[in-house]
């Protein structure tokens, strides 16, 4: 990985997209799909939650910033300012639930107007789970209909098969390459962060070489009614073009109405598919009346799947229980680095259990191969919310789902000739808790009052205590470059290794801590710890207050330390003010 610098950014451009619409549609599955390539049957999105991708379309490395907002009605105040500066806005129905359909013109579509401040934001309709045809009770016509009429671009797909999933967002980011005030917007996006949700100051722009003020009032005067006159004529042709493009056509039949959209050089020409294209490819309205001249073909239009090497971050922001001035914002980054593979797994979900919020965060390093950390990333949260004690007796329900995943695992495994297991640095906010359990030497430091406090113990087979336990099981700890397990293993409590048990448990250490006096947390894998300390960790980060910009900037500094192994970071940044 190049470490980019000031002159020479890792993009060339910064969008920020926002996917809307009701809960249970499938907003979350669909960005999953979209950034790892996996399908989850997520639980409903709790406030805002985001993800970043690195893609190169049209020629242009662009980043990412997708945002998924809570569709249920309590969280609106909370994801209303986040249409601020977004330059593509995708609303999503279940084309086998018809209220998801209704509530796009009863609710969506006026929150846009309401609380969008981009007049030329790209809106893009999905209709989601065609995968269900069998059940669908909205027609492809009625989603083509409704988006003439929204002016909006117009695609069914299946974040489960992954149906029509990367064309979703290759279509509306060319379509935002395609738009010179977006375009211009994405620009500064590389030089300013578009994350923080403050709104834009009055007065001159930063990116302008000169102000009004120094323009003869006759000129100013007339660009102004030149420019009111074009954005009139603008919004004409586009209504009159969206109604009427395709009058006599059968707008049902995927070839008859549909568009393709030319990279950045003039505004996108509407032409029919060409015979070739799949009979899956996405229903697309053209939003303009005159086709610019022809555009080469482009050899890198398709947004590329996912990359092994590259660095995935995102986040999100949620409230704390009980509160709707206290919140908490979470970042995350994992980064291969120097290793052939990639083992490091994390995790990141809020949920509700028992009428109550949680939050559950984890970083889980494999070793051996992926698997066990990946079955951890699947299970672990979901048993531990599942137990029957988790709210009553906190500390014992994670002591036991650990123990239960772990048994759990080990029996999936029988039969299977490579011994894998992993590490588990995991972190539960439960009411204004916050408890942290360890199996490994992954680690959860904390900022407390500025000063960086360990809230985990590394398990290493030389800890006295540690010794001692797996001596009294009737193991042994020698030295073959580090202290290791049966001369094999470098840690001495990890899940799965079947191999070296009982000696090597999965029982984890829990702390307890109260979330009030607590700044913010770092969470990673030992591909951090080991080259970077506590104290450094949290002095890095400390001012910076986008927590997912500090997991990157974590991950960055470590790689740049020398840090051979994989690099996975988790940030959690509490606010009570």
């Amino acid at each position: 990985m190049e470490s980019s610098s000031t002159s020479q950014p890792e993009f060339d451009y910064l969008f920020k997209l926002l996917l809307i619409g009701d809960s249970g549609v499938g907003k979350s599955t669909l960005l999953l799909s979209f950034t790892s390539d996996t399908f989850e049957d997520l639980s409903p999105t709790i406030g805002v939650d985001f993800k970043v991708k690195h893609v190169t379309l049209g020629g242009k490395k662009l980043k990412l910033a997708i945002w998924d907002t809570a569709g249920q009605e309590r969280f609106r105040t909370l994801t209303s300012s986040y249409y601020r500066g977004a330059q593509g806005i995708i609303m999503v129905y279940d084309v086998t639930r018809r209220d998801t359909f209704t509530n796009l013109a009863d609710v969506w579509a006026k929150e846009i107007d309401l609380y969008s401040t981009n007049q030329d934001c790209i809106k893009m309709l999905v209709g989601n789970k065609v995968d269900k045809e069998s059940e669908r009770v909205v027609s492809k016509k009625e989603g083509i209909d409704f988006a003439r009429e929204y002016g909006c671009l117009y695609i069914e797909c299946s974040a489960k098969t992954r149906v029509n999933v990367e064309q979703c967002f290759e279509e509306l980011v060319l379509k935002i390459l395609d738009t010179p005030s977006l375009l211009a917007e994405g620009s500064s996006g590389v030089k300013k962060n578009i994350f923080k949700q403050n709104p834009p100051q009055n007065g001159a722009s930063a990116s302008s070489c000169c102000s009004c003020d120094d323009v003869p009032a006759n000129i100013f005067f007339s660009c102004f009614c030149f420019a009111f006159v074009v954005i009139v004529f603008k919004k004409v042709v586009r209504k009159f073009c969206y109604v009427s493009f395709y009058p006599n056509n059968n707008l049902t039949d995927p070839f008859a109405a549909s568009c393709s959209f030319s990279p950045p050089g003039g505004d996108a020409e509407a032409e029919a598919l060409p015979p070739s294209q799949p009979a899956d490819a996405p229903q697309l309205l053209p939003s303009i009346f005159e086709p610019p001249p022809q555009q080469p073909p482009q050899s890198d239009v398709m947004i590329s799947s996912r990359n092994p090497d590259a660095l995935f971050s995102g986040g999100g922001i949620s409230f704390l229980t009980g509160s709707r001035t206290g919140k908490f914002s979470y970042g995350y980054s994992s980064f291969k680095g120097k290793r052939a593979s990639m083992e490091d797994f994390y995790e990141t979900r809020i949920s509700e259990v028992d009428g109550q919020m949680v939050a559950f965060f984890g970083v889980f390093d494999g070793h051996g191969g992926s698997r066990t950390a990946e079955y951890l990333k699947n299970n672990l949260f979901k048993n531990l919310s599942t137990h029957p004690e988790f709210i009553k007796d906190t500390k014992t329900a994670i002591f036991e789902a650990f123990k239960q995943t772990d048994e759990d695992y080990l029996d999936e495994e029988k039969g299977q000739q490579r011994d894998a297991g992993s590490t588990a640095s995991t972190a539960v906010l439960l009411g204004d808790r916050l408890l942290v359990a360890n199996v490994g030497d992954s680690r959860v430091v904390a900022c407390i009052a500025g000063s960086a406090v360990p809230l985990s113990t590394d398990h290493k087979p030389d800890r006295s205590d540690e010794r001692q336990r797996i001596e009294e099981a009737g193991g042994f700890i020698i030295w073959a470059g580090t202290w290791r397990v049966g001369g094999v293993l470098a840690v001495s409590r990890a899940f799965g290794d079947k191999l070296l048990k009982p000696y090597v448990v999965a029982e984890p250490e829990i702390q307890e801590e109260e979330i009030g006096g607590v700044d913010f947390i770092i969470i990673a894998s030992d591909g951090l710890w080991n080259v970077i300390s506590n104290k450094d960790a949290v002095a890095l980060v400390q001012d910076v207050t986008d927590a997912e910009a500090a997991a990157r900037k974590l991950i960055n500094e470590a790689y740049e330390r020398g840090s051979s192994d994989n690099i996975t970071c988790v940030v959690v940044r509490f606010d009570s003010s």
